[in-house]
């Protein structure tokens, strides 16, 4: 095969590739790709009824991972952020999306058990969870 023929063939297969993540010159339409899915951090992991805790979450954005996002849906602005222990689900409240992002200080109740619990953040029926431990 010539060396054109070898060069056609890899922008072919470049085209193909890059179909997925994005527009490519020439070729028209959406791609279709993945988000990440959001996750929810605590630091520290464990802490004491009273203690606060740092709670951080990032992916909490439409998935626009092309220019030409068809969906249309507008950016998320705030999720609804809870305690959760045993059959115990307790609102904090909401906080504000920032890029994608929530960063929100959180106190374990004072009656909280010893024993693992959960800092769900929620969007529309859409609930992660943070795992942390509760100490004595």
């Amino acid at each position: 095969m010539t060396r054109r023929g070898w060069s056609t063939i890899a922008v072919g297969l470049t085209a193909l590739a890059l179909g997925g993540c994005g527009t490519v010159p020439g070729l028209s339409g959406t791609a279709e790709g993945a988000c990440a899915a959001p996750i929810v951090t605590i630091e520290p992991a464990e802490a004491a009824p009273g203690d606060t805790v740092a709670v951080t979450s990032d992916g909490w954005s439409v998935c626009e991972d092309t220019p030409n996002d068809p969906s249309g849906e507008a950016p998320w602005t705030e999720v609804q952020v809870a305690w959760a222990q045993g059959e115990k689900l307790l609102d904090l409240g909401s906080t504000e999306i920032v890029d994608g992002a929530v960063e929100v200080d959180v106190t374990v109740p004072d009656d909280a058990a010893p024993g693992p619990a959960r800092i769900r953040v929620s969007y529309e029926g859409l609930n992660v969870d943070g795992i942390l431990t509760v100490t004595d």
